[in-house]
């Protein structure tokens, strides 16, 4: 069912990009179409644990889709920062960079995080920077694979429900992502760029990384070191500063999510 979706996806993704809207500043919006109707999140379970294990990272940044038309242009340096602040926090990375970041590899990326970490204590953080969409059909989000394969909430849920861990951060720098709060189990947090009807944006040659990325790197520079003030930073200035609609969605209920 969602493969034949994804005929329709593939071809609306081929013309769109060519005329993405420009939004504040001069940058390019990272969507491909309006979202559905207006999404109602379930409320958010509680739980959390402090970080006692092992870390964990999958990181996946996809620039340069299959074909030209839909390539952006900052998502590949977007994960290569996201790689470099946890490669130094000491987490074992998995990096997914545009050819490599096929819906085949980042579900087994995810999967193999699954099979890794084994207990409330291990930390765990997911970022991902490139095209996303929405399927009103289905009324489900999805990140686009380097194929342009969209990869859905519902495939993702089911291996992402089997971590252990209670220290999950996920930072989501792609358009019409608002349903991707379902993967939150409690002692997640998630800062998630957009709804099923916003979008985010390319920054200009001066950022050299999506502005919702951008404004988490700024956090960083500034001294915040929790997801919570790290996403809370970049929700609150990627609103500020452009017409999007970011949102932090924190299940991490036990104080603070320390990524060391």
């Amino acid at each position: 069912m969602k493969k034949q979706y994804l005929a329709g996806l593939l071809a609306f993704l081929v013309i769109l990009p060519i005329v993405m809207v420009t939004g504040a500043s001069g940058t390019t919006i990272r969507g491909n179409g309006k979202g559905g109707n207006t999404y109602i999140p379930p409320p958010l379970p509680e739980g959390g644990a402090p970080l006692t294990g092992q870390k964990y990272a999958l990181i996946i940044g996809i620039s340069d889709y299959d074909g030209t038309v839909n390539d952006l242009t900052y998502c590949d340096d977007d994960a290569y920062d996201w790689y470099n602040y946890f490669d130094a926090l000491g987490y074992e990375i998995i990096l997914l960079i545009d050819t490599q970041a096929t819906e085949a590899a980042i579900l087994g990326a995810l999967q193999d995080i699954a099979d890794l970490e084994d207990e409330a204590g291990d930390s765990i953080a997911i970022c991902y920077s490139g095209h996303g969409s929405y399927s009103r059909t289905y009324e489900e989000s999805c990140l686009v694979s380097w194929e342009l394969a969209g990869v859905y909430v519902s495939e993702i849920k089911p291996i992402t429900d089997t971590f252990q861990s209670e220290h999950v951060f996920f930072f989501d720098d792609a358009c019409l992502q608002g349903t991707m709060v379902e993967l939150l189990n409690g002692g997640w947090v998630g800062a998630i760029g957009s709804t099923t009807r916003t979008y985010t944006y390319d920054g200009d040659a001066t950022m050299a990384n999506g502005i919702f990325t951008y404004y988490a790197m700024e956090a960083i520079d500034l001294g915040y070191d929790t997801a919570e003030g790290i996403g809370n930073y970049a929700c609150e200035t990627f609103d500020a500063n452009t017409n999007g609609d970011a949102t932090l969605y924190d299940a991490y209920t036990i104080g603070d999510m320390y990524f060391v």
